[in-house]
């Protein structure tokens, strides 16, 4: 009985409390049957829907057609399959709508009956701590009813807010259990009243609303379009969307209901939430696809009135249905079948099983998170290992750690443990800072202040189950992220034993696995890095910045990249962009600083090779525009300027050579082969001077002296021939 992230679930918790006192099955399974159970008691409250839609409907072919056709269709959809195989909300969430929808229709069709409306009106109350979507979805309903029934509800006002209290106030296990130390699940302790409305309102999520930006909202619109497509495969989209505007023109009842219910829901999450929320959210839409199917439903009324022939109509509405379902069933088996799923068993095994006793391990995140708790205290394993979790999802240790520290930032809350002296510490990332000392273990980094441990050697003990070979549990979001760990780790243990050609195609395998997780893309980008291979590491991070755009960690490690390649100015912009969204960020402000400071030196000492160069490069510009008596005083500078180096010397041999004035190109000449007697240019020079000034002797001494350094020299040896 725990507090799970706002709002709370306290249905969906109570719920779980009663699945897990059945006598059968360990206790994952037991709240996985009942995410089964909802699913499967949500046709049946469709047929019901259906019934009460159809009651007016002649034709007995046509209505047990649809009866049969449209709850099956739903069964076999893809979010409804995917939600009733793991541990979620949703399935639950849609139960409540399709059982509220019934009420309603009963309640406008059927028959007014004011206990109904106190049904629903409970319903809504209980209902509003399972999704934001549920509470859209009974707002519309209850719009309805009250424009279309406005006396009796004003005359049950009372009664009906009483009951809408009653299903409310099921929120007080929160209040009462929001203090509870001894709740393994606990997102925050709940003290105060103010507290608790703060909760059930999801303040800490306020910064979610209207946080897209014009990409977002791009982004938002390409997703929304391809989860509604796939829903009920491409044939089922356009029969949705055939039967929404054939609904529109021919005024069938209740479409604006469902348009209303459609969109809503969908605009309502284009306001809402980040990249990962986005990828999410297909799970969001269930009051989208619940009116979707009625859609459907509208498209084969459509149909029938446009077919005169009844046994005709039935029968092509039941092709097309079929193929709606054998579609959606091909599809969604190969997608939803976990039976050789292993990753949540044996990923906290994995993870944990090689650790020394009273480890220390940061992690980060749901994904990490759930698995590792339910292995430690449901199958009460590896109790010593102490969890610092920068969600603060359920270890509720980091909270000390960020109260000394005054940062949430992993690593500066990593740092404070060095001072603590906490070892052995372990992370579930790479941290890719050079303050931290790291090296692989396992599928975990043991950290360090001292230079990097040695690597471990462990990887015999993974348990890749399916994990490369079958490409089925890589179709989740969450799953596809930690299949893309377990990857890349693999790549490192190959490239720790030299095997390069492997290792690159697993750290290839892992970033197409997990193509769309920006931990995978953010510690696939650093293994690059730290191989030299800063660009492919810079295409990466800019992948993951495209999901998530304000990620602190991404524009840091994009910051160190540009610093490591002597980029210090870009380095420092990336180092701004930290502290402009976190001004707290000491790491970025530090590197900020030395960066700006680099690149201020970097400039000096460009600015003195400008300086140091200018007269030379003066004096280069004007001998290729065979300026010779302008380009001579700058050659005479440089060699003044800069004693030390001989390249004006060679040039200014060269400027007299062009201007025929030979006795002094052969003292400058001479000099330079006095510091450089290898020197091919040089000797080639005073073979053609002598070979113009006639003197044949020494100008085939030099000529030849050039041969012996480098006998691919044709021109050379034609001079000789002319000699």
């Amino acid at each position: 009985l725990g507090q799970p992230h706002p709002a709370g679930l306290p249905l969906y918790i109570l719920f779980g409390r009663i699945f897990s006192l059945a006598g059968f099955g360990s206790f994952a399974f037991k709240i996985n049957v009942m995410s089964a159970v909802f699913a499967a008691l949500i046709p049946v409250i469709l047929f019901y829907c259906l019934r009460i839609l159809l009651k007016e409907e002649k034709s007995r072919l046509f209505k047990n057609a649809l009866l049969l056709a449209l709850p099956l269709i739903f069964v076999f959809s893809h979010t409804l399959w995917s939600q009733a195989v793991i541990a979620r909300i949703y399935t639950l969430n849609a139960l409540f709508c399709v059982f509220a929808l019934y009420l309603f229709l009963y309640m406008d069709i059927i028959k007014r009956d004011r206990r109904f409306f106190y049904l629903l009106a409970f319903l809504t109350g209980a209902g509003a701590g399972l999704h934001l979507s549920f509470i859209v979805f009974s707002l519309i309903l209850w719009t309805y009813l009250i424009a279309g029934h406005r006396k009796i509800i004003l005359k049950n006002a009372s009664q009906i807010i009483f009951f809408i209290l009653a299903g409310l106030s099921i929120y007080l296990y929160l209040y009462m259990r929001g203090d509870a130390g001894e709740s393994v699940l606990q997102w925050k302790p709940i003290y105060s009243f103010s507290d608790f409305i703060g909760y059930i309102t999801q303040q800490s999520y306020s910064h979610k609303m209207f946080s897209r930006g014009f990409d977002g909202f791009v982004s938002f619109a390409d997703f929304t379009f391809r989860t509604i497509f796939r829903e009920f495969s491409a044939v089922g989209f356009f029969l949705m969307a055939a039967g929404a505007a054939a609904g529109i023109t021919k005024k069938y009842r209740y479409t604006l209901l469902f348009l209303l219910i459609f969109i809503s829901n969908i605009m309502m999450l284009a306001f809402y939430g980040g990249y990962t929320d986005l990828k999410l959210s297909f799970r969001y839409y269930i009051p989208s696809y619940i009116a979707g199917l009625f859609f459907i439903g509208m498209c084969f009324r459509f149909i029938k009135n446009k077919i005169a022939d009844e046994k005709l109509s039935v029968f092509i509405i039941s092709v097309l249905a079929s193929i709606i379902i054998l579609s959606c069933a091909h599809r969604n088996f190969s997608e939803n079948n976990l039976s050789g799923n292993f990753i949540a068993h044996n990923y906290p095994r994995d993870l944990t099983g090689t650790l020394p006793e009273n480890s220390y391990f940061f992690t980060n995140g749901d994904n990490q998170i759930f698995t590792i708790a339910y292995y430690q205290f449901v199958g009460n394993r590896r109790r010593d290992v102490t969890i610092f979790d920068s969600a603060l999802t359920i270890y509720t240790d980091m909270r000390e750690l960020i109260l000394a520290s005054g940062s949430e930032n992993m690593v500066t809350n990593m740092i404070e443990t060095f001072r603590r002296e906490l070892s052995p510490i372990f992370t579930t990332t790479k941290i890719g800072t050079p303050v931290v000392s790291e090296s692989l273990y396992g599928i975990a980094y043991k950290a360090s202040e001292s230079p990097a441990p040695h690597n471990t050697d462990i990887i015999k003990q993974y348990s890749l189950n399916g994990i490369i070979r079958n490409s089925g549990i890589h179709k989740g979001f969450e799953e596809r992220e930690v299949a893309g760990t377990y990857l890349y780790r693999l790549a490192e243990h190959y490239l720790l034993r030299g095997d390069t050609e492997l290792f690159e195609y697993l750290l290839q395998k892992s970033e197409e696995t997990a193509y769309d997780s920006v931990p995978v893309l953010g510690n696939t980008a650093i293994i690059y890095s730290d191989l030299g291979n800063f660009k492919k590491a810079e295409e990466l991070i800019s992948r993951a910045l495209q999901n998530q755009p304000f990620n602190t960690e991404l524009l840091f490690n994009m910051g160190s990249f540009k610093a490591r390649q002597g980029q210090f100015k870009e380095a420092a912009e990336y180092y701004d962009k930290v502290l402009e969204i976190n001004p707290g960020h000491s790491q970025a402000r530090y590197y900020k600083s030395a960066a700006l400071q680099q690149n201020t030196q970097m400039q000096m000492q460009k600015a003195v090779a400008e300086a140091r160069d200018a007269n030379y490069n003066k004096g280069l510009e004007l001998l290729k525009e065979n300026k010779i008596s302008e380009a001579i005083p700058y050659f005479e500078a440089d060699i003044k300027n800069n004693p030390d180096t001989k390249r004006s010397v060679f040039y200014m041999g060269l400027a007299y050579s062009l201007a025929e004035d030979y006795d002094k190109a052969i003292g400058y000449f001479e000099k330079v082969l006095e510091s450089d007697p290898v020197n091919i240019m040089t000797l080639n020079n005073l073979g053609l001077i002598y070979k113009k000034l006639g003197n044949k002797e020494k100008s085939s001494q030099y000529f030849n002296r050039s041969l012996e350094l480098n006998r691919n020299q044709p021109a050379v040896e034609r001079h000789l021939l002319e000699l």
